[in-house]
């Protein structure tokens, strides 16, 4: 059995994230096991977050931030992932994800899914169905930036990244927060041809085949 725990002291989050999981429950079965059951857990950010971790055996934790990304938040995410190396965590803020802030980089090699919290319901659902799926395999070998392993896997990704033209880049990003091509579409005002074309050149050029793998591309290099 697996459990999630949501973390959040916004009650109505609570609500609609749990509808909504109870919605991508079906989709996720028919890809995993059918037996799979998923039990739901809530706590506020001044609640037992370890007694109920441990308790429940939870394997995802999904966690919304309410406030600006800081220092303290990331020391927990941090700690959570350390002393549970294999719950998967996905995050919610409650802003377009800003690349520039600092905090950013050190946040994605802590979670497995990042959310603006304002996603298109599409949009949070698929991240959702992605966060199942992640939920049925083995622990994400992280990347040991320390290691000299590691560097060379940081530099053959970020080469590989900079053969992205700037649009494609664009595209990248607003696939790694969920979006449709058709959504894309609109952001960027092209037809939905156009992003699907970009989508299979950003696909063949980093060497993945599906959004999974690149949201581990992101992490690696540090962009998410």
């Amino acid at each position: 059995m697996s459990s999630i725990l949501i973390l959040s002291d916004d009650y109505i989050f609570g609500e609609a994230i749990t509808v909504l999981l109870k919605e991508v429950k079906s989709d996720v079965s028919t890809q995993v096991k059918k037996d799979a059951v998923t039990d739901i857990y809530f706590v506020t950010w001044r609640g037992s977050i370890d007694r109920t971790l441990a308790a429940n055996r939870c394997s995802a934790l999904i966690v919304n931030i309410h406030d600006n990304l800081n220092a303290r938040t990331i020391s927990l995410l941090n700690r959570i992932k350390r002393e549970y190396p294999l719950i998967r965590i996905m995050v919610f803020v409650n802003e377009i994800v800003d690349y520039q802030n600092p905090f950013i980089p050190v946040l994605m090699p802590i979670c497995d899914i990042l959310v603006n919290r304002y996603e298109s319901i599409p949009g949070i659902k698929r991240n959702l169905t992605q966060l199942g799926l992640l939920m049925q395999h083995g622990p994400t070998r992280l990347l040991n930036r320390f290691s000299r392993t590691g560097r060379i896997m940081l530099n053959s990704t970020d080469s590989m990244l900079s053969a992205l033209s700037k649009r494609e880049r664009e595209v990248m990003n607003y696939l790694a927060q969920g979006k449709s091509p058709t959504e894309i579409a609109e952001e960027l005002y092209v037809s939905p041809k156009t992003v699907y074309t970009h989508r299979h050149r950003i696909y063949a050029k980093l060497g993945v085949r599906n959004i999974i793998e690149l949201h581990k591309i992101m992490r690696i290099s540090a962009i998410i």
